[in-house]
């Protein structure tokens, strides 16, 4: 009787499990979280946050907003040299949680109540997180970009992303 050697299942079986690590299984390229979270809060006047990834999944463009409120802020940011854009969407209820902690250990849950304002300072802060970026070299080889581009609400692969301070928590999204 003939025995079939069996060393080449090992071998795939090998290279099938290295696969799970690779983006087209779903899961999101690893990030620095934690060093990310920790810079941010500095500059949010020594706040300890924790940032964290949350579902991950695709939207049809028609929910591709939900659980984002009436009236989300949305700003475009590309990664160069890579060609497109991704946007970042806070709703602006989360984004005044947010920017509160901020502003002032005492503003409670009130942060900017302008809108002008409240969008400026959406503007600053994803500027800073965008040099923050590049300072811990999350994405080496690419410069993050803010472009003027609306949100368009069409199919897409989205990440929500948790802020959470002193017990509370704030939602983001990546589109």
């Amino acid at each position: 009787m003939n025995e079939i050697p069996k060393g080449w299942i090992k071998r795939v079986e090998s290279l099938a499990m290295g696969t799970r690590d690779a983006s087209m299984w779903g899961a999101f390229p690893a990030f620095p979280w934690k060093g990310f979270a920790e810079v941010l809060g500095e500059i949010l006047g020594g706040a300890k946050l924790n940032i964290s990834p949350g579902k991950a999944e695709w939207k049809s463009g028609n929910t591709i907003l939900s659980g984002m409120g009436r009236s989300p802020l949305q700003l475009a940011i590309e990664l160069s040299p890579l060609k497109g854009s991704f946007s970042l969407v806070f709703p602006s209820e989360d984004f005044s949680k947010l920017s509160s902690w901020a502003i002032h250990p005492d503003a409670g849950n009130e942060g900017f109540s302008d809108p002008y304002l409240q969008k400026g300072f959406f503007r600053y802060l994803t500027a800073q997180a965008m040099t923050i970026l590049e300072r811990i070299q999350a994405f080496q080889g690419l410069a993050p970009k803010l472009v003027d581009m609306p949100l368009a609400k069409e199919d897409g692969y989205s990440i929500d992303i948790a802020i959470e301070h002193n017990g509370e928590t704030v939602w983001g999204r990546l589109i």
